[in-house]
């Protein structure tokens, strides 16, 4: 079940989506054409009351981009079960819409109106996310075990500092990093990541698996020796734990390795794929997979290697869920990543997340969806989903392909495909293991300088955007690579094999990442509360404001804000954004300064910098 009550209904040239923002407030989100409205209006009234006379609440802009205007209102009720219209007013005339249209007058309207009907206590549960309260404010970091930390030198594994080799076809290079590693991450090397700040570890595949990647699995029983033990996995997430910082594995269920063992019907252990190769469509796993019509199994991305396993059929969705189900009882992490979720099928999804609530309440269910997730998000589906489109339009707007209106126009598009009730639960990032890390994106096009600049400017978008960020190990310390392998490399801890002459833009970038890692942590309204666009056009001058309530037409909850400033261009800009503070003096975070209200009246924004300024 969906959690809009209301999405994306069309009547005439006015789009309007609604859900809950909690049990006694609808959100009601609008698209109108651009500038065609000077304001908006939600008529609205509690149904099969006919003495209840009706209200009428003002919605409010929160941004006009060359493409649409977005409105939103938030309407308090005591019960849910209203009906409403909409009015669009222009210089000339009150527009009425209605759930069949456009209408000249009310009274023509009014039999046609919106319903949201009665939602009861119980019902309006399954309307609001359970996005656990710890996500709220952590930054995530991944991390590619094998590349993070080693804790000893192990036999048959290459030089850290080596480069990926790119000839590794079946990803067989291993350079020895292990979860003790990770573990001496946390407590050791200076307590990095608990310096760093981070509030979550997610860790791709850790299972048993011929790979590096560890996405063919082996047997999902099993923690590949490569990195450690059972018991390994168990200190790992109870150092995490006490430090503060809460652990995601990675859950490869669409697919496996064409060596996948199970147990037989004997109890020893069976290659499914030995039988399946002998016996064909009589083998009894031959619903485990899927049938090309060579009477092949069908493999992940065309790898034969990596078969797809076929979660509708019952007894191979048992073993995976049974899998996750053991692991989460036995070392107690706090949440799965579903790799390629889209491809595993919501009917998985919803028994894996039912057995999964029922040994952990709070375990939460994240989902790497590469395009709209709408149909895998609900109460009995994912509860997080990554944000994949959201990098691809950071790096063209910082890197000068998009201007600040395109920019904006696509941002809100994003955002709008999701109620903010998820946005704690919507993953950011600006790379991952299978991208270009971003600093070599943005360093196709400028000297190394100036991408340390703009690295900084998609890191404070990063940070002061709705969802939940993300970062790669070592995108902190500007490590730089191509697409898978290059973007693997092993993390960079020396700093003395640094070239000498970007050290110092390298621990700038660090100190930046550590201070908007804080400032998420004592910010957590970030991840959830009201945007408002305040300056966009044809340059690369952006700029929009963050309040700690989910919308602006709630004034009375409003208690902080942030105006953030993105210059992205070669020039400097005067800025005046006087008359869109609401409050006396503000903090630069990044540079810890009180700055007064009077002092935004013209502010010089100087080439490729960003601001935060926070209300004190």
């Amino acid at each position: 079940m969906s959690y809009y009550i209301i999405k994306n209904d069309r009547t005439s040239d006015v789009s309007v989506s609604a859900y809950l923002l909690d049990k006694e407030n609808i959100h009601i989100v609008l698209f109108s054409p651009p500038s065609k409205y000077g304001s908006m209006w939600i008529r609205w009234q509690y149904r099969y009351i006919t003495n209840d006379a009706y209200l009428l609440d003002e919605a409010c802009l929160l941004s006009s981009t060359s493409s649409f205007d977005i409105w939103d209102v938030v309407l308090n009720v005591r019960k849910r079960d209203i009906n409403f219209l909409i009015k669009g007013v222009t210089e000339t005339s009150n527009n009425w819409f209605s759930e069949v249209g456009e209408h000249d007058c009310l009274e023509e309207a009014l039999p046609f109106s919106f319903i949201i009907p009665m939602i009861s206590e119980g019902a309006a549960n399954r309307y609001l996310p359970s996005v656990p309260k710890w996500l709220v404010g952590s930054t995530i970091y991944e991390i590619f075990v094998d590349r993070f930390r080693k804790h000893k030198d192990t036999e048959g594994c290459l030089p850290w500092s080596m480069r990926p080799p790119s000839n590794d076809f079946y990803h067989l290079s291993k350079f020895g990093g292990t979860l003790q590693g990770i573990i001496h991450s946390i407590i050791f090397d200076g307590c990095y990541l608990k310096q760093l700040g981070i509030g979550c570890i997610y860790m791709t595949p850790l299972f048993q698996s011929p790979s590096n990647h560890k996405y063919d699995v082996t047997n999902y029983y099993e923690i590949d020796k490569m990195f450690g033990n059972d018991n390994d996995l168990v200190n790992l997430v109870e150092v995490a734990h006490k430090n503060g910082i809460r652990i995601v594995l990675d859950g490869v269920f669409n697919h496996c390795s064409d060596t996948l063992k199970v147990k037989g019907d004997n109890g020893e252990f069976v290659n499914i794929f030995d039988d399946l190769r002998k016996s064909g469509k009589e083998s009894k796993y031959s619903n485990w997979v899927e049938w090309e019509d060579n009477n092949h199994w069908r493999g992940f991305a065309n790898l034969s290697h990596m078969p797809i396993l076929n979660t509708e059929d019952d007894e191979c969705a048992n073993y995976l869920i049974n899998a996750a189900v053991y692991w989460t009882n036995k070392i107690k992490n706090d949440g799965w990543r579903l790799d390629v979720a889209n491809e595993i099928g919501t009917s998985f999804i919803k028994k894996l997340k039912e057995r999964l609530l029922a040994v952990s309440p709070d375990t939460w269910l994240l989902g790497e969806i590469l395009h709209n997730g709408q149909k895998w998000i609900g109460d009995n589906k994912l509860s997080g989903i990554t944000n994949h489109h959201w990098r691809e339009c950071v790096i063209k707007f910082i890197v000068g392909e998009w201007t600040s209106d395109v920019f904006d126009t696509h941002l809100q598009s994003l955002w709008y495909q999701y109620p903010s009730t998820l946005y704690p639960g919507i993953i950011n990032y600006l790379n991952n293991h299978d991208t270009p890390r971003i600093l070599t994106s943005i360093h196709k096009y400028y000297d190394y300088s100036a991408s340390i600049d703009l690295n900084i400017l998609a890191a404070i978008l990063l940070f002061t955007s709705v969802g939940t960020p993300m970062i790669f190990y070592g995108e902190e310390i500007g490590m730089e690579g191509e697409g898978d392998p290059d973007c693997r490399k092993c993390m960079e801890w020396d700093v003395s094999q640094w070239e000498p002459n970007i050290v110092k833009k390298r621990l700038k970038l660090k100190d930046v990442y550590t201070k908007l890692i804080t400032l998420r942590k004592n910010n957590p309204w970030l991840s959830y509360g009201g945007w408002k666009t305040i300056k966009r056009g044809s340059d690369y001058l952006y700029v929009y404001k963050r309040i700690d309530c989910m919308s602006y037409t709630m004034p009375n909850l409003k208690t902080k804000e942030a105006i953030v400033v993105i210059n992205a261009s070669n020039e400097d800009y005067n800025l005046d954004i006087y008359d869109y503070l609401d409050f006396d003096s503000y903090i630069d975070s990044l540079n810890d300064i009180e700055i007064k209200k009077c002092d935004f009246c013209n502010k010089v924004i100087t080439a490729r910098t960003g601001k935060i300024f926070i209300s004190c």
